[in-house]
């Protein structure tokens, strides 16, 4: 599982972040994932999936200053 970008604080002074983390499902944990190259604008309440067999993720909207976009970024395995 992969989870990339949300909003972390409290009521009203919250931050919008684009880290990303892994989980490992069968071992329950995560770790930080450091993708290289440039990635997308860090944002919260956004759609992502993953696409052909885990190696790119589609990531849409969000909360990024109210506009509608859409990014790919490929998923690299190390």
């Amino acid at each position: 599982m992969i989870l990339f970008g949300g909003a972390t604080g409290d009521t009203g002074k919250y931050s919008i972040t684009g880290e990303v983390f892994s989980c490992d499902l069968i071992l329950r944990r995560w770790r930080r994932f450091t993708p290289s190259g440039v990635g997308p604008s860090s944002r919260a309440a956004h759609c992502t999936v993953a696409i052909e067999n885990n190696t790119k993720l589609v990531i849409f909207g969000g909360a990024v200053g109210g506009i509608n976009n859409i990014g790919m970024n490929r998923k690299q395995n190390k």
